[in-house]
């Protein structure tokens, strides 16, 4: 079975949002959302928040949720097409440390990735995004 991760990350007056909603068999099995400041820890470094590097972080967060519960293919829906072609081939442009990161959580995981437009009514994205706005 696919496990499904709808992502979404935002950066607002430099507050970061990312959002997570986990799907598998088409059940919501998990969600979560954070705020960041404009500088944020994650992986034992320091990042600048803004939408790539919150919403790679959803992707690490989506992986490692993978990795902890057994999971081996996992399909990531992302509404900037930017970041899902990184995720689908691990190809993160250099200055993106964190596209490392994801790599690592998403090793032995068969890493898939579509881009799912923000305005699309399918109801987890809706959740996603909902999610995002509100952290």
């Amino acid at each position: 079975m696919i496990t499904e991760a709808y992502i979404k990350g935002r950066c607002d007056y430099g507050i970061g949002k990312y959002a997570v909603v986990i799907v598998q068999g088409g059940e919501l099995v998990h969600k979560i959302a954070y705020k960041v400041g404009k500088e944020f820890p994650f992986g034992g470094q320091t990042y600048v928040a803004d939408q790539y590097n919150c919403e790679i972080v959803a992707a690490c967060y989506a992986a490692n949720w993978c990795k902890s519960n057994g999971v081996k293919a996992l399909n990531i829906y992302a509404n900037t097409t930017t970041c899902q072609k990184w995720y689908g081939n691990r190809e993160f442009p250099d200055e993106r440390e964190l596209g490392n990161t994801f790599n690592e959580y998403a090793k032995d995981i068969d890493v898939y990735s579509e881009y799912i437009p923000k305005k699309d009514l399918n109801e987890f994205n809706v959740i996603v995004n909902k999610l995002a706005e509100k952290a």
